[in-house]
């Protein structure tokens, strides 16, 4: 959300979601969807990260304007939108985990860890594994 990084400020409990015109094509809406974790002592991901550093999952899906009917996004298109959160010249820090064939509404997904600050954290090579591993 610009040089600086993402805002933080997301209440717990409520989704932040986008929904725009896709770039490549005006019929197509594009629904972003993001919530965060803090890694905080995880298990799950045990970093290293620095404390206060949030995980930040995005799904990208789109929708016909005019039908309502699930249409998939350009996946390029769909890697800018769900990285779009990340600070400018930090995207390829992020993890873009693709189209799990097990979710019927052909969202993309991704994942970055922002600092306390919303500066971008390199996500380790292991933590990256088990990422992909939970989207098979």
């Amino acid at each position: 959300m610009g040089d600086e990084g993402s805002d933080l400020s997301i209440e717990r409990g409520k989704i932040p979601n986008f929904v725009g015109r896709s770039v490549l094509d005006r019929d197509l809406e594009v629904r972003i969807l993001a919530s965060h974790h803090t890694l905080d002592g995880s298990r799950e991901f045990p970093g290293p990260y620095p404390p206060g550093a949030v995980m930040v999952s995005t799904s990208v899906k789109g929708r016909h304007a005019r039908t309502g009917s699930v249409v998939e996004v350009n996946p390029v298109e769909a890697d800018a939108w769900g990285l779009a959160m990340a600070p400018e010249g930090f995207e390829e820090f992020g993890v873009i985990l693709g189209t799990p064939s097990y979710f019927s509404t052909g969202a993309r997904h991704y994942r970055f860890v922002l600092d306390a600050a919303g500066g971008m954290c390199a996500i380790p090579a292991t933590d990256c594994e088990i990422l992909v591993a939970g989207m098979r």
